[in-house]
Protein backbone atom coordinates (compact mmCIF):
# COMPACT_ATOMS: atom_id res chain seq x y z
CA UNK A 1 0.00 0.00 0.00
CA UNK A 2 0.82 3.21 -0.86
CA UNK A 3 0.67 6.69 0.89
CA UNK A 4 1.88 10.21 -0.11
CA UNK A 5 1.56 13.73 0.00
CA UNK A 6 3.12 16.83 -1.18
CA UNK A 7 5.81 18.37 0.94
CA UNK A 8 4.86 21.82 1.97
CA UNK A 9 7.45 24.62 4.15
CA UNK A 10 5.24 24.03 7.21
CA UNK A 11 5.56 19.90 7.24
CA UNK A 12 9.61 20.85 7.95
CA UNK A 13 11.25 21.63 11.15
CA UNK A 14 13.64 24.58 12.11
CA UNK A 15 16.38 23.13 10.18
CA UNK A 16 14.61 22.51 6.74
CA UNK A 17 13.81 18.91 7.03
CA UNK A 18 10.71 17.08 7.14
CA UNK A 19 9.59 16.67 11.18
CA UNK A 20 9.67 13.40 12.53
CA UNK A 21 6.40 13.49 13.80
CA UNK A 22 5.21 13.59 10.12
CA UNK A 23 7.36 11.21 9.01
CA UNK A 24 5.81 8.71 11.86
CA UNK A 25 2.40 9.93 11.10
CA UNK A 26 2.81 8.72 7.40
CA UNK A 27 4.62 5.19 8.19
CA UNK A 28 1.42 4.78 10.68
CA UNK A 29 -0.47 5.89 7.81
CA UNK A 30 0.92 3.04 5.61
CA UNK A 31 0.62 0.33 7.66
CA UNK A 32 -2.56 0.80 8.69
CA UNK A 33 -4.21 0.57 4.82
CA UNK A 34 -1.61 -2.30 4.36
CA UNK A 35 -3.56 -3.82 7.91
CA UNK A 36 -7.21 -2.60 6.29
CA UNK A 37 -6.24 -4.06 2.76
CA UNK A 38 -5.40 -7.61 3.67
CA UNK A 39 -8.58 -7.51 6.32
CA UNK A 40 -11.12 -5.85 4.01
CA UNK A 41 -11.29 -2.35 4.39
CA UNK A 42 -14.35 -2.24 7.33
CA UNK A 43 -14.62 -5.88 7.71
CA UNK A 44 -12.90 -6.17 10.89
CA UNK A 45 -12.38 -3.69 13.73
CA UNK A 46 -8.98 -3.38 13.90
CA UNK A 47 -6.91 -1.26 16.71
CA UNK A 48 -3.68 0.34 15.58
CA UNK A 49 -1.57 0.48 18.60
CA UNK A 50 1.74 2.27 17.27
CA UNK A 51 4.53 1.35 15.44
CA UNK A 52 8.80 0.56 15.66
CA UNK A 53 11.35 1.59 13.63
CA UNK A 54 14.07 3.61 12.82
CA UNK A 55 13.17 6.89 9.99
CA UNK A 56 15.65 7.57 7.24
CA UNK A 57 17.41 10.33 6.07
CA UNK A 58 15.20 13.52 6.12
CA UNK A 59 13.84 15.08 3.28
CA UNK A 60 15.08 19.00 1.97
CA UNK A 61 14.52 18.75 -1.83
CA UNK A 62 11.87 16.48 -2.53
CA UNK A 63 7.95 17.30 -4.00
CA UNK A 64 6.32 14.75 -2.62
CA UNK A 65 6.63 12.21 0.38
CA UNK A 66 6.41 8.76 -0.20
CA UNK A 67 5.97 5.50 2.02
CA UNK A 68 5.02 2.19 0.93
CA UNK A 69 3.73 -0.70 3.63
CA UNK A 70 4.25 -4.44 3.64
CA UNK A 71 2.12 -6.35 5.46
CA UNK A 72 4.51 -9.21 6.87
CA UNK A 73 2.84 -11.02 8.88
CA UNK A 74 -0.92 -11.28 10.13
CA UNK A 75 -2.23 -12.87 13.46
CA UNK A 76 -5.06 -13.69 15.03
CA UNK A 77 -4.55 -10.45 17.66
CA UNK A 78 -1.51 -9.32 15.72
CA UNK A 79 -0.09 -7.36 12.90
CA UNK A 80 3.63 -7.12 11.26
CA UNK A 81 4.00 -4.52 8.32
CA UNK A 82 7.30 -3.11 7.01
CA UNK A 83 7.38 0.37 5.93
CA UNK A 84 9.63 1.60 2.97
CA UNK A 85 10.58 5.31 2.13
CA UNK A 86 10.46 5.97 -1.26
CA UNK A 87 11.30 9.39 -1.31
Amino acid sequence: MTVHFELLPHYLNSHGVLHGGVTASLADEAAWHAIENYLGYGKEKVDHDGAEGQLSAPHRREKKVIARAYLVRAGQTLCVSRIDNLR
